[in-house]
């Protein structure tokens, strides 16, 4: 930084940091040989000052306020290119490419790091699109290192084969069609190159079902509805049994329109404990919507409080955040904007089986409503 005044002129030697770097994942073939290519994806790959193999890292160790090697294997890259967005480096591997360890990236600002497998890295399960997708449904699991992926099972009794398994690009996203609902609780696991991982959330939490139509919890009564098994010929085209339907047209300033009520049969404290917050469970469900509209809104009420209740929701995916139309998606609402316990205990104190659904139209146009529910279930976040 210079300044130039009449009185003379005064220099400030300075240097403008750049975010810091990150890596989130390494995009190769494996298993990783000698000269083979590997790009780390990232961002922020500013003023790079060195790179290296190296097979343990401490990321705390002092080293002029950075992590550092703890063992003498060090393998630097000096031959590298990078994207102009800074968010691409990719170089070969070296001659005396380690097993396994980590790859290091020392930038001016600060440094980061990424576990390195050359036979390839476990996979990693972040999130799915449904905890209990209606069979014959796409489902999508969202994670990591989905590498040569050779299997997914359900719940330790459902097989899916690589051949009915779809994988992105940058193997961060699988897709396959949900073959059947297992018949326990339990989790879905990815089998790839690095090996077997298990997501951290239950799948099919058949437990904390409270209203399925098939045997958990009943229909009670309601208007412009009807109970659907889909046979694949019109929407929803596909169905876990029975489903509920709120078919009709909602007329303009419609306050009392269509209904499913039921008796719910509540989660037993086994399966979450009566201490547990209201704020800490969430109501999620399976929905289906055949026509969008707009102006037609959703109220859930639960113990007959109409006075507490979730009111003007439009279904929306939890997944993607979006109201996907023609397929079914899970949606997800917290307790607490349904009910004004403060524990489950409390909720279940009022000795009520009542969860209505009630669709109302409060806008000027009529609305032609198609929604399908499916499997409300209680889950704890």
């Amino acid at each position: 930084m210079r300044i130039e005044t009449s009185h003379g002129t005064a220099v400030f030697a300075m240097h403008v940091l750049s975010p810091a770097p990150s890596i989130t994942r390494i995009a190769a073939t494996y298993p990783v040989g000698p000269g083979d290519e590997l790009t780390l994806i990232g961002q922020n790959f500013y003023e790079v000052q060195r790179i290296y193999f190296t097979d343990e890292y401490d990321p705390d160790a002092p080293a002029e306020g950075q992590g550092t090697a703890t063992r003498a294997t060090i393998i630097e890259i000096t031959d590298y290119q990078i994207s102009e967005d800074f968010t691409e480096l990719t170089f070969k591997a070296p001659s005396n490419v380690i097993g396994e360890g980590y790859i290091v990236i020392e930038c001016y600002t600060s440094t980061t790091y990424i576990e390195f497998l050359s036979n390839g890295p476990a996979p990693v399960i972040t999130s799915i699109s449904s905890n209990m997708p209606i069979p014959g449904s796409e489902v999508t699991i969202m994670g990591q290192n989905f590498i040569d992926v050779s299997n997914i099972n359900i719940n330790g009794e459902i097989d899916v084969p690589a051949e009915a398994i779809k994988v992105s690009a940058a193997f961060d996203e699988i897709t396959f069609t949900m073959p059947q609902a297992p018949s326990q609780s339990g989790h879905i696991s990815v089998t790839a190159i690095g090996g077997t991982s298990e997501s951290e959330f239950v799948f099919y939490p058949l437990e904390n079902l409270i209203v399925d139509f098939d045997g958990i919890g009943s229909y009670s009564w309601g208007d412009f509805n009807r109970p659907v098994v889909a046979d694949g010929s019109a929407a929803p085209f596909v169905s876990s049994g029975i489903c509920y339907a709120l078919i009709g047209q909602a007329s303009a300033y419609n306050y009392w329109w269509g209904q499913i009520v039921n008796n719910a049969q509540w989660v037993s404290t086994d399966v979450i404990p009566g201490s547990t917050p209201i704020s800490d469970i969430e109501l999620q469900f399976e929905c289906y919507v055949g026509k969008d509209y707009n102006g037609a809104v959703l109220q859930f009420a639960m113990c007959n409080d109409f006075g507490y209740s979730c009111t003007g929701y439009k279904p929306v995916s939890a997944f993607t955040g979006k109201t996907e139309i023609g397929q079914w998606m899970q949606c997800s609402i917290p307790l607490s904007s349904i009910v004004a316990d403060d524990t489950y205990q409390n909720l279940l104190n009022h000795g009520d089986t009542h969860f209505g659904v009630y669709m109302t139209n409060p806008s000027e146009n009529p609305n032609d409503i198609e929604l399908y529910f499916d499997n409300f279930r209680l889950v704890k976040k």
